[in-house]
């Protein structure tokens, strides 16, 4: 038995330092094709450990054009009971986009008025990290995208017109986006009382929206 020892200590030792290489080539190459799409200075950090940080980095973000608000039709219920305030909202399907390069999801969420009417935000959020950021904002009686550019901040279940949580079950999976048909599926049927306006300009008749980079 004693024989076996030395013998055991040196694979171990042999394994370990295999292991150690593999991983900071792992590493090396999961930094390098996480810098920032932009600038090359930011990186996009891939770790579970995100989720126990008080500060989330911010992702690395590739340049996009919004939706025209008053195209947008194809409208689907979510719901978030933990919500203060309202706790129905809806979201553009046809909104739906997952960067190619920064893997963000973006789309359009409309939060109900007391009047019938609608309050309108376009936004992005990551999966890796769940985080979300708002970009633009409109309303019915306005249907142009206005900016916004609100800070990255992280996903909260309970709040007043929160409905990012429900939104992240919807549209991402083990951190990472869906395919858009995938999105679309898990958001389910569409809403026939929005839908029935075809778009949110219809409300007051008003015609096209202006996009955004």
């Amino acid at each position: 038995m004693k024989c076996l020892i030395p013998a055991a200590c040196l694979l171990l030792c042999v394994a370990s330092h295999v292991y150690a290489a593999e991983s900071g080539e792992n590493t090396d190459a999961r930094n390098a094709a996480n810098k920032s799409l932009d600038d090359g200075d930011a990186k996009h950090e891939y770790s579970i450990t995100n989720f126990f940080k008080d500060k989330l980095p911010a992702p690395a973000e590739q340049s996009f054009t919004a939706p025209d608000l008053a195209t947008l039709g194809d409208w689907a219920p979510i719901r978030n009971n933990y919500a203060w305030g309202n706790v129905h909202f809806i979201v553009s399907k046809d909104s739906l986009s997952v960067g190619d390069k920064d893997k963000l999801v973006r789309y359009a969420v409309g939060i109900p008025l007391r009047n019938g009417k609608y309050n309108y935000v376009y936004e992005g959020m990551d999966c890796d990290t769940g985080q979300s950021r708002a970009y633009y904002y409109g309303n019915s009686d306005n249907p142009v995208w206005a900016p916004l550019n609100r800070p990255w901040e992280r996903i909260q279940e309970k709040g007043y017109n929160t409905y990012q949580a429900p939104l992240y079950d919807a549209l991402c999976s083990m951190r990472d986006p869906m395919s858009i048909k995938d999105m679309k599926s898990a958001l389910g049927s569409s809403s026939t009382s929005q839908n029935s306006a075809k778009c949110p300009a219809c409300h007051t008749g008003g015609e096209g929206a202006s996009s955004g980079k």
